[in-house]
């Protein structure tokens, strides 16, 4: 009995549209391959007188020429960040657009990722410069809080400047404020004055005003506009905190010191402590 061919014998196995195909190797290879995927293998890898070949028509053993020859031409999108586009970029033979150095993709990366930052921050600092109110601006609202000096509010807006504010405009915008009347050392000077006599004597009053910039004529004005005198107050204080007159010394000097302390006269703590200060009747109500 006649063996069987063996059907691989002599055969080439190539790739076509319709699937794997058998050709005879002593056959002619056309000049272009049918098969779309080995479209782009150089017809000098494929030669008649191998018996068995790869799927691509490469014989088995041999590597082919180039990588890059059996890679489908494509475009795919590559999306930048500064521009966000779309960028086509052949990824097949020819210059590979990509980084094989990991240590440079990362350095790259955080250097995009730094000057984000960076432009963020420029982004926010402008938008917070462009929305913040002028220096006249902020002079005006802390006035429309409490009063200040001219001293006092000029040393406020110089502790709040930041780096892109002009010192300049404190002096010129405290100026404005002052021609305008919303300022006024005078006001403020009898104004603070008149608060603070409900606990402290005159010398501890001038020393404030005169600490906050306020002129010695200004000061002796407002002085003028307290009503009760110093032994009244003196005395008011004192029975805030004590009951009763001081029965030895010591209890006597506690008393005094608490009383200097405050800013009151040696004068008026003495006829406070011996009894010898009028006070004033209280205004009846009308509700009594």
């Amino acid at each position: 009995m006649a063996k069987k061919k063996d059907p691989g014998q002599g055969v080439l196995l190539l790739w076509g549209e319709d699937g794997l195909e058998e050709v005879p190797a002593d056959e002619e290879l056309p000049d272009e391959v049918p098969s779309e995927d080995a479209a782009l293998i150089p017809k000098e890898t494929v030669t008649a007188s191998a018996s068995l070949r790869s799927p691509l028509g490469v014989p088995f053993g041999e590597k082919p020429q180039t990588f890059e020859s059996f890679l489908k031409v494509e475009e795919a999108p590559v999306f930048h960040e500064e521009d966000v586009g779309i960028t086509r970029v052949r990824v097949g033979a020819g210059d590979w657009d990509c980084c094989n150095d990991p240590e440079e993709y990362i350095r790259e990366s955080e250097e995009r990722k730094a000057k984000r930052k960076a432009k963020r921050e420029a982004m926010a600092t402008a938008d917070r410069v462009r929305h913040r109110p002028s220096i006249f601006a902020r002079a005006a609202d802390a006035l429309s809080r409490r009063d200040y000096s001219k001293k006092e509010l000029t040393q406020k807006l110089k502790r709040g400047l930041k780096e892109d504010d002009n010192p300049e405009e404190v002096e010129q915008a405290v100026t404005r404020l002052e021609d305008l009347g919303y300022l006024s050392d005078s006001r403020f000077a009898e104004n603070r004055a008149r608060i603070r006599a409900s606990s402290l004597g005159n010398a501890r009053i001038r020393r404030e005003l005169r600490q906050s910039g306020v002129s010695d004529d200004k000061v002796q004005a407002a002085m003028e506009t307290i009503e009760e005198s110093e032994d009244v107050r003196a005395y008011r204080v004192w029975a805030r905190r004590y009951k009763e007159l001081p029965t030895d010394r010591k209890e006597r000097d506690r008393q005094i010191r608490y009383l200097l302390y405050r800013g009151f006269s040696m004068d008026s703590i003495n006829r406070v402590l011996r009894g010898r200060v009028e006070i004033p009747d209280e205004p009846t109500s009308y509700w009594s």
